[in-house]
């Protein structure tokens, strides 16, 4: 028996592998089933909008919470940033204490499905979540 809803669950995944395959996309209107989906070259952004200069080292990862409210940035220096899209200041910065300290680094950051919470592993191989609704939040 086919399950319940099943025709849109691979009407949704045919549209995010459309997306999944555009090299310039960069909208996030949801394609049409109507035609195949491309984004043009000429629509691709060229220049910086803004630097954020917060890390002291390289960055690694960059993840943006899931409503694009906020972008969490993990950096070899050993930290987190979150920084508010809208006016590109950082939030807050949160920093990790590896076990081995010869082994600095944040890998990757992700968002929890709610934004909620940021999930962090560092190179040493720690996992870290932070609850960003009781983080210390910086000016």
């Amino acid at each position: 028996m086919i399950p319940e809803h099943r025709l849109a669950v691979l009407l949704d995944q045919v549209q995010q592998e459309q997306v999944n395959e555009c090299l310039y996309h960069n909208t996030t209107v949801p394609p049409s089933l109507y035609y195949d989906h491309t984004c043009e070259p000429d629509e691709f952004p060229l220049h910086s909008m803004v630097e954020l200069r917060d890390h002291s080292d390289e960055v690694w990862y960059v993840d943006f919470s899931h409503d694009g409210s906020m972008l969490a940035t993990a950096s070899s220096d050993n930290s987190i940033i979150v920084y508010d899209t809208q006016r590109w200041k950082m939030t807050m910065k949160l920093s990790e204490n590896s076990a081995m300290p010869d082994v600095q680094g944040i890998c990757y950051v992700s968002w929890s499905p709610d934004d909620r919470f940021l999930l962090s592993c560092s190179k040493g191989n720690d996992l870290t979540v932070y609850d960003i609704q009781v983080c210390h939040v910086r000016d």
